[in-house]
């Protein structure tokens, strides 16, 4: 695992920006994003997993970040959401 980090961090220094193509490059933005929800999913599922919760809450979170592109808005969006909905 530690090879596997330490050359795929090699290889993003390595290789010049302008090899990478625009699309690529505007994808990589959102990586942590994507880490940041899969970890979350994973680590918060416990034996009430609430799936009829977190479907509508994580596409409603998805609608924030899509529309304000700001890590800290689809946190805000999908704690409050997930509050509201365990409240109700």
């Amino acid at each position: 695992m530690a090879a596997v980090t330490y050359g795929s961090r090699l290889a993003g220094l390595l290789v010049s920006q302008d090899a990478v193509p625009k699309t690529a490059a505007r994808a990589f933005r959102f990586i942590p994003i994507a880490v940041f929800g899969a970890l979350v999913t994973l680590f918060f599922q416990g034996e009430d997993a609430d799936l009829e919760l977190r479907i509508p809450v994580a596409l409603a979170t998805s609608a924030v970040m899509f529309r304000f592109r700001q890590l800290w808005a689809g946190l805000a969006a999908g704690m409050g959401l997930y509050f509201l909905a365990r409240a109700f």
